[in-house]
Parts: C-alpha cells; sequence; structure tokens
C-alpha cells in the first residue's frame, strides 16, 4: 500500500490525485452540510471528517491485494462500528452515495466515469448491511440484559 496506486487508473482517469483529493473535500464539506447526517459526523471536523472518508473511500479505490482490501475493509469496519452502532445503516449508505455522485458531477466527471466510480462505491453497500444489522442484534442483546431479558421481540 506504499504507492497508493489506484484501480483501472480511474483516479487519473477522473484528473489524478489532486483532483481526487478535492472531491474528497467537497464530498466531506457536502456531508457536513446534510442534515441527516450530522447525527453520525458533526462531531468530526472538517479535516476528521476527510480522513475518515478517505479511508472509506480508498478501501474501494485503490488497487492492492486481496490480503491488503481485507486489511483496510477490516480497519474501515472498526472506524464505523460506533456509527453503525448509532443507527448508520444502508439507507446512510445511500444518502453518502448520493453525495458522492452529486459531488463527481459537481466536478465535472463524465458520465461513463462517474458510472464506474459508483460500481466502486457500491462495493462497500454490504458493509452497511451486514455491520449495521450485527451492531443492531448487540444493541438489541444488550437492551434485553438491562430489561432482564435475552432477546427483545421486534414490531
Amino acid at each position: 500500500m506504499k504507492d497508493m496506486k489506484y484501480k483501472d487508473d480511474l483516479i487519473e482517469k477522473i484528473g489524478g490525485q489532486s483532483q481526487y483529493e478535492f472531491v474528497v473535500i467537497e464530498y466531506c464539506e457536502n456531508i457536513q452540510k446534510d442534515h441527516r447526517l450530522e447525527y453520525f459526523f458533526g462531531h468530526l471536523d472538517l479535516q476528521e471528517l476527510i480522513q475518515l472518508q478517505k479511508q472509506f473511500l480508498d478501501a474501494v479505490f485503490l488497487d492492492v491485494t486481496e490480503k491488503e482490501a481485507t486489511t483496510l475493509k477490516n480497519q474501515l469496519m472498526i472506524k464505523y462500528y460506533g456509527l453503525w452502532h448509532m443507527g448508520m445503516n444502508e439507507r446512510y449508505f445511500e444518502v453518502l452515495e448520493g453525495h458522492f455522485s452529486e459531488t463527481l458531477r459537481d466536478c465535472w466527471v463524465e458520465e461513463s466515469l462517474l458510472q464506474q466510480c459508483q460500481k466502486r462505491f457500491e462495493e462497500l453497500r454490504p458493509l452497511f448491511e451486514q455491520s449495521g444489522q450485527i451492531a443492531l442484534d448487540g444493541c438489541k442483546q444488550n437492551l434485553g440484559k438491562h430489561v432482564g431479558h435475552n432477546t427483545i421481540a421486534t414490531a
């Protein structure tokens, strides 16, 4: 992971490393402006949010070995665990995905490249579906213990 080479030269196609970093900054500014995401990210300043979201995006854009990709996704799961515990799930993934697409459009990325980037972004959806459910199950189990039950019935 030393070289920070990106898959399929997609980052080069959208304008190179500097443009990618600009996209990440714009993406994060859009996240900060969205009241739906304030609960999850409002405690982060812009630099912290950029660092978090860059790791999020690098998990699918970096050209790494399968082992390195697994390590990146595991690190991401650790960082996002608290967010999933707070209720972040695939619905919020779609909000993030919308901001990412909007940012690419605002940066004049061609539609065909935008679609390739969206496809990459979509690779992270299972983390939100699976980990979000795991966090929810953990909350239910913990809540059940606090009220003297092992499980909680859901309506």
